[in-house]
């Protein structure tokens, strides 16, 4: 097996846990206490794997210069997603990185990558992107991770943390969203709910800690 320095997400689908690494995807059943590995020549024509999600039937894995995959785990075969935005074969700095995946439902994805977010119909292949989240956020800003809670997207992002409603449909308009601003950029959030019924969202930052914050208030 090629070495693995991290894994860089994981989810369980359907009693499997899948994770991706920096080599490929790996699989592992808890009750038999088996795994398999997908990784370059062995069931997997890429590498560096940055992130996965799952609708109710079908796995999406992202990758940093191979953009996004679908993972049939019947047959296990990945088949490429072909939104020409996200792979440039002749010139890789125009490859896109997708960073992360947030499955809405089992026709919307919620795509985070190295130039904003992409909102992907895979049952039609349309496709918006949205890579000016607020006025403070600039243009093409990476975003690290994509979630959706409280009825709004929100976009953790290398300037700070960003949202919109969910609902509305002119998010490419940066006036359509508003963010809040960290100095080393957010990583990660978590919405939790305590034992006493409060919702509280948590913001992993990148070198600064953990916070609370209170997006109401600001």
């Amino acid at each position: 097996y090629p070495p693995m320095t991290g894994m860089t997400d994981v989810i369980e689908f359907k009693g499997i846990f899948y994770g991706t690494t920096d080599s490929g995807l790996l699989s592992y059943d808890s009750d038999s206490r088996e795994y398999e590995y997908f990784y370059k020549n062995h069931g997997l024509d890429v590498s560096d794997a940055l992130c996965i999600a799952a609708t109710s039937n079908e796995i999406f894995i992202g990758f940093r210069y191979d953009g996004l995959m679908r993972f049939d785990p019947e047959s296990e075969t990945f088949e490429p997603i072909f939104f020409p935005e996200y792979v440039d074969k002749d010139d890789v700095t125009n490859t896109i990185a997708v960073k992360d995946i947030y499955a809405l439902n089992d026709s919307i994805l919620y795509i985070g990558h190295s130039k904003g977010i992409d909102r992907l119909n895979i049952s039609s292949e349309e496709i918006r992107t949205f890579s000016k989240l607020s006025s403070s956020i600039n243009e093409d800003t990476a975003v690290n991770s994509v979630d959706v809670f409280y009825g709004k997207i929100w976009a953790s992002t290398l300037e700070g943390l960003a949202w919109a409603d969910l609902d509305n449909q002119n998010l490419e308009s940066e006036e359509e969203w508003d963010s809040f601003k960290f100095a080393r950029g957010v990583n990660c959030i978590l919405d939790f709910v305590d034992e006493n019924g409060d919702s509280l969202m948590y913001v992993g930052t990148n070198g600064l800690g953990l916070f609370t914050f209170d997006w109401a208030a600001k």
